[in-house]
């Protein structure tokens, strides 16, 4: 099973967010799965990948290349197991939804936003779901993208039960 980790790339560094994602990594840990992310350096990615890589759980990168296009570079290959190539930046959510059985929101951004969206395009599978972590989001989505897509607003405590493969 891999899970897919979104989260804005700005990164907000506190105390509180490295709790809540040990506490996330944990119980993706416990569920032998493997987690599929961008961890562009200094984003929320790349932190929960630190998290994640602390209790020895499996990465697999999105890797976007260094995309002179766009200008967008600094995906810190290092910390994955596995790079997945996507070619650009702009073909990275795609392959990051497509290869993900479950989605996991640790913030909310335009970018966000678009991943999520990528999963009703997607996503064939009935079981797969989105869980935006309430405990790390402040605003909710639009009734009409919650309407259609699979999305669940939980707690970090809910999340075990919900993961199942």
């Amino acid at each position: 099973m891999q899970i897919g980790i979104i989260g804005p790339s700005k990164l907000e560094n506190n105390s509180t967010l490295e709790k809540a994602y040990a506490q996330i990594a944990k119980i993706i840990y416990s569920k032998n799965a493997s987690i599929i992310i961008s961890p562009d350096k200094n984003s929320t990615a790349e932190l929960f990948a630190k998290e994640f890589k602390k209790i020895n759980g499996n990465i697999v990168g999105v890797d976007y290349k260094d995309d002179t296009d766009l200008g967008y570079a600094g995906l810190n290959r290092e910390i994955c197991d596995r790079l997945i190539s996507c070619e650009t930046w702009e073909n990275q959510p795609k392959v990051l939804v497509k290869n993900s059985d479950f989605l996991i929101v640790l913030g909310l951004s335009v970018g966000v936003t678009w991943e999520i969206c990528l999963a009703k395009f997607y996503w064939t599978s009935p079981l797969k779901r989105i869980f935006i972590i309430k405990d790390l989001v402040k605003d909710k989505l639009p009734k009409s993208l919650n309407n259609s897509l699979p999305i669940e607003y939980i707690s970090i405590k809910k999340l075990e039960k919900k993961i199942i493969k």
